[in-house]
């Protein structure tokens, strides 16, 4: 079996729900994709990057890459140093946080197998949403001491990370430097949105940089518990003109945005029939301090998900695990290797 390795794809449990395997669903046919990849359902993924999936051991604290398209051959694993040996001197644990929760975010610079010698793994940790990285052959994390900025997402663009923090301030991680550093090179939106509203940074094909903004509602539950749920999305480009700043977008034209815990990322939509141009295909990403501290993800379960359309506003439904799946980790975007 062969898939087009440029369009996510989302993993799922399977409709047995294993504890050892997962299936794929495609967006464009609209269908479960029976293959059992082997990823173990009580596993969050905290990111999926060039194929990628990144996990974290409870008992050990060892970060793990994971590539399912290898179907259990070792060169599908890579284990990384405890991300307990990642915190700042002036950092404690806390004991009382689902290591699941603690790694927000992992993306990949490179594909470790294509790049063995040369890629980084960065993250976004804790609830003061930290970043760290990982470079290949180190022997442990490096974490960069920036207090006070609450990163949102990062990616990686031209050589470099990029990093988004709550306000909308876009940071370069200058990661050569002893110690790390951070620079603010593109200036805030603005904090018009609300501490729920989520922010995600994407490249588009041109080289361009969009700030995504989701606009997320937070509710109670009947047991007291917070019920996160998306009604919207702002799209930002950089521009320059003179100075580097933000320009709102109203349309995407043939573009697709597949966001959530993985990459961020873009898609020409023409180029896969069934694909929808002008839209953003989302995944519940809702890990607030609550979430970190308590089970399940969502009290309802990973169920703000849709295909959110830019011209009309509409939010569809694409993808919703049943009643037996809502305790299990939410699905996320990967994209095949094979």
């Amino acid at each position: 079996m062969y898939f087009n390795i440029h369009l996510p794809l989302l993993l799922i449990p399977t409709g047995t729900n294993s504890e050892t395997r997962r299936d794929l669903f495609s967006v464009t046919h609209g269908g479960r994709y029976k293959i059992g990849l082997p990823v173990p359902y009580n596993k969050r993924c905290s990111g999926s990057s060039h194929g990628w999936l990144t996990t974290i051991d409870c008992k050990t604290s060892v970060i793990t890459l994971i590539n399912p398209f290898y179907f259990d051959h070792n060169q599908g694993t890579i284990k990384l140093p405890s991300f307990l040996q990642l915190m700042g001197p002036d950092e404690k644990l806390d004991e009382s946080i689902n290591y699941e929760y603690l790694i927000i975010k992992a993306i990949l610079s490179a594909d470790p197998i294509s790049n063995p010698d040369d890629y980084e793994v960065m993250v976004i940790y804790g609830d003061m949403r930290r970043l760290a990285f990982y470079r290949s052959g180190d022997e442990h994390w490096t974490y960069i001491q920036e207090a006070h900025v609450m990163f949102q997402d990062v990616i990686f663009q031209g050589g470099q990370f990029l990093a988004v923090n709550l306000d909308g301030k876009v940071y370069i991680c200058d990661i050569t430097s002893n110690p790390p550093k951070m620079k603010s090179v593109i200036p805030s939106i603005g904090s018009v949105f609300s501490n729920y509203s989520r922010r995600y940074i994407v490249t588009t094909p041109d080289g361009g940089i969009l700030q995504v903004v989701r606009l997320v509602e937070s509710t109670t539950s009947a047991t007291g518990e917070p019920v996160a749920s998306t009604y919207g999305f702002f799209i930002f480009k950089m521009v320059v003109n003179g100075v580097v700043g933000w320009e709102l977008e109203a349309s995407l034209g043939n573009g697709s945005l597949f966001l959530g815990d993985n990459h961020s990322a873009y898609v020409e939509a023409s180029r896969f029939p069934g694909c929808r141009g002008n839209c953003i295909y989302f995944t519940d990403d809702f890990h607030d301090i609550y979430t970190m501290h308590h089970l399940p993800y969502q009290a309802h379960g990973p169920s703000d998900a849709g295909i959110y359309n830019i011209k009309d506003h509409s939010i569809d439904p694409f993808y919703m695990p049943n009643n037996e799946q809502r305790h299990m980790p939410p699905p996320i975007w990967l994209l095949p290797t094979i």
